[in-house]
């Protein structure tokens, strides 16, 4: 009889609690991934601009969906979002193109709140605590499957520091941030 000196007796009964959790694990990621209809709402149309895109066509109109939508009359399709285009046309969307949006925006919002908070006048650590709560705050990390939420929550601290600093200074390149801001804040989502 062979004794196995790393895992003494209950081996076989730590394997098989394991090879439980891992299950556990993938059955949770799936259901997970299945209620995030990213993938069912969001990647379709984003799927079809970047198609357009790199066949230089402006995507005015969805023919795959129903009998055919306008895109420019859909305001979560992202037709007009510069950020969309730029993945659409250089690399083309798939599921981790669109992730890889989502982990963007997270960070672009962390940031936005950062300079926010630096404007206000707060301690670094102070912003940076606050900017990471932002970030990864129930709404932004819960509503991941609601994509145009999640860019326009991004771009949100953006405009209100530059339309602070307009308010504030009246300063021309201010007020442009703060129309740039505002653009990507609605032309996202």
């Amino acid at each position: 009889k062979k004794v196995n000196f790393a895992f003494p007796k209950g081996s076989y009964y730590i394997d098989r609690i394991a090879f439980q959790q891992h299950c556990k694990c993938k059955t949770i990621c799936q259901k997970i991934i299945q209620t995030l209809h990213v993938h069912l709402s969001f990647l379709p149309f984003r799927y079809f601009i970047g198609e357009c895109l790199q066949q230089h066509r402006f995507p005015w109109w969805n023919p795959y969906s129903g009998l055919g939508i306008p895109m420019g009359a859909d305001p979560q399709s992202g037709v007009f979002y510069p950020v969309t285009w730029l993945i659409g046309y250089f690399i083309g969307y798939d599921f981790i193109t669109i992730n890889i949006e989502y982990l963007l925006h997270l960070s672009i919002a962390g940031c936005a709140m950062y300079q926010l908070l630096r404007g206000l006048k707060y301690a670094r650590v102070i912003c940076l605590l606050l900017a990471a709560s932002y970030q990864f705050s129930g709404f932004l990390v819960n509503n991941a499957q609601h994509l145009t939420w999640i860019i326009s929550a991004s771009w949100l601290p953006f405009f209100l520091h530059y339309y602070r600093l307009t308010f504030l200074f009246g300063k021309r390149k201010n007020a442009i941030k703060a129309a740039l801001s505002l653009f990507m804040f609605t032309t996202g989502g």
